[in-house]
């Protein structure tokens, strides 16, 4: 190889949670003393498999910064092209602190070299790549994880639920396959921060924020009734609406809200870095809707009954006429469409996963 370079009870439950959102990595091999290109070379052979002896490597890209999302931990970006004869692929890998967070492969010319294949079945590779990746980091949250692949018999699209670990698996028409894991907590998930991703039949990457995600509450003192009604309550200063009249002015109208349809979701959101915190997810629909605007939402914190965002819903063609002796609070500009599944990933996620933004909500649309 030759390298280039350019540049169980509710308390004891949640306490056990928590102890797992905040591991630390600790394998001799993810040591803060190695430098990152090192490591992320080892993951392609330890980890990954590929006999890397076979290919000429280089570093296209090394981007080190301090996201403010990040709470100030730094976070490396590294590209490299890996080539060989009949052979050449990009593999991405992000490094948080010194430890790996998310690594992907993108085949540019002919097969992945392995020293090490993995199985042709996605469930088996799934299982082998856990179980190097656990010796690699020495993470016993990774027997758990392995674990509970254990109930499953192919890669197809379920929920599978082992004490308060689940195994989400997604399939997009055979093409791409996301495997997921998330803590069930008092009617709440909260992603570990762990998800393997499959392209077409072959590992496509893989991503890991378990030392970073931490649960900040799992308590729910706000109630399914007690967020609807709340949400009513400040919605009563959005339904007067200021409609154009085409001609430069306008006309007062008022948007029904309905109890017939409505959407009530116990999700999750962030208030630190890597935090995570029980949300209510209210929407109320319209009767009709004016100009656009076809209802109202809010996001409530579960713990705390603190309004996390509230906002008309739809494309605003109008303008809501507030009551200056009662103004509600101002919407967040950055409120949260918490539907987990697509999240995740985050890359999840993104990573999230992720990666899923870590200090405020994104404002969800319908």
């Amino acid at each position: 190889m030759k390298v280039l370079k350019k540049n169980r009870y509710f308390a004891g439950l949640v306490l056990a949670v928590a102890l797992v959102f905040s591991l630390a990595h600790l394998g001799g091999a993810s040591s803060s003393e190695i430098p990152v290109q090192d490591k992320a070379v080892s993951v392609m052979t330890d980890v990954v498999g590929l006999d890397m002896a076979k290919y000429n490597i280089e570093l296209t890209s090394n981007i080190v910064d301090y996201p403010e999302i990040y709470g100030g931990l730094v976070r490396d970006d590294l590209r490299y092209d890996i080539e060989a004869d009949g052979s050449k692929a990009r593999v991405a890998c992000t490094f948080i602190n010194k430890t790996l967070t998310r690594f992907y492969m993108y085949p540019l010319e002919g097969s992945l070299l392995y020293a090490q294949p993995l199985s042709a079945d996605q469930l088996t590779a799934t299982k082998t790549l856990l179980e190097r990746y656990q010796t690699y980091m020495g993470a016993s949250y990774l027997q758990e994880a392995r674990n509970i692949l254990d109930t499953v018999t192919e890669i197809k699209t379920t929920n599978v639920t082992m004490d308060n670990l689940k195994l989400i698996i997604r399939e997009s028409g055979g093409h791409l396959n996301y495997l997921m894991w998330w803590y069930t907590v008092n009617g709440a998930d909260f992603p570990l921060g762990l998800s393997v991703e499959f392209a077409n039949g072959k590992l496509k990457g893989f991503s890991d924020y378990t030392s970073f995600y931490r649960l900040g509450s799992a308590d729910v003192k706000i109630s399914r009734e007690e967020a609807i009604h709340m949400t009513k309550e400040l919605a009563k200063d959005y339904t007067t609406l200021n409609v154009s009249t085409g001609n430069g002015d306008y006309t007062e109208v008022t948007l029904n809200l309905t109890d017939e349809h409505m959407t009530v979701e116990l999700q999750i959101g962030n208030r630190e870095p890597f935090t995570f915190y029980p949300l209510w997810y209210v929407r109320l629909y319209a009767e009709q809707a004016i100009g656009g605007t076809d209802g109202f939402q809010a996001g409530i914190w579960a713990d705390t009954g603190e309004i996390a965002y509230s906002q008309l819903t739809g494309h605003h063609g109008v303008v809501p006429i507030e009551d200056p002796s009662n103004q509600s609070p101002t919407p967040s500009q950055n409120s949260s469409n918490q539907n987990l599944i697509p999240y995740l990933l985050a890359g999840i996620a993104a990573t999230a996963i992720l990666v899923t933004a870590l200090l405020i909500l994104k404002k969800r649309k319908k």
